[in-house]
């Protein structure tokens, strides 16, 4: 209802990215503490650029029209029957099977 993330894809979109800054499966120390500065410069440049008034990157739309819809279907949740309500968040979800990533 507040317009938050529903799911941890940020978490799990930031670790990926700082696995790839790391460009290795186990790092040595070293590496790892560069990484963490490398990782803090990026992170401090993209503060600067929002304290600059740039916009973050865009959802995609088909996920921002999905997120519409679903917190039209929550907002009226008092007006309608429980499987309607249920049916509606039903038809606005999309399930991976657990071969998908």
């Amino acid at each position: 209802m507040d317009g938050l993330a529903k799911t941890n894809n940020s978490a799990e979109g930031s670790h990926r990215g700082f696995s790839s800054l790391l460009g290795v499966t186990h790092p040595t120390i070293f590496k790892f503490v560069q990484g963490l500065l490398q990782q803090q410069a990026l992170i401090g440049a993209t503060i600067v650029q929002s304290i600059a008034g740039a916009t973050p990157n865009p959802s995609r739309p088909n996920y921002r029209d999905a997120a519409t819809r679903l917190k039209k279907i929550v907002c009226s949740y008092g007006t309608m029957d429980n499987l309607t309500y249920l049916e509606g968040v039903a038809h606005n979800l999309r399930l991976n099977s657990c071969d998908e990533e």
